[in-house]
């Protein structure tokens, strides 16, 4: 992970399928909008748990010992955050009201 991005990287993933009703000419996988919401919470939680499994193989902590397990897991934990689309749209909301008002100011 680069520390002179901005904010990345984010680790996100959204259901495929359609909002709608069934018209015959396309797939609809969710009948409206709060389906859809679910299912990307449900993603979130999947991509979580699975970055959460790799992290942890990754940096061995489960064989890691002493300093090195609790510094091999403050490193995964740090990266949790960065996993969601929850967490993504967080950031941008903060990048928006913080360049809203760093502009309001010079008008």
């Amino acid at each position: 992970i680069s520390p002179h991005k901005l904010g990345g990287p984010f680790f996100t993933s959204v259901p495929s399928g359609r909002v709608g009703r069934d018209d015959g000419t396309t797939e609809f996988l969710y009948d409206n909008d709060d389906d859809f919401v679910t299912a990307c919470g449900e993603n979130e939680d999947s991509d979580r748990a699975i970055t959460w499994q790799r992290l942890k193989k990754a940096t061995g902590i489960n064989s890691a010992r002493g300093s090195n397990r609790d510094m091999a897991l403050g490193t995964a934990k740090a990266l949790l955050p960065r996993v969601g689309i929850s967490r993504l749209r967080g950031f941008l909301e903060r990048r928006v009201d913080e360049t809203y008002r760093r502009n309001v100011a010079k008008i």
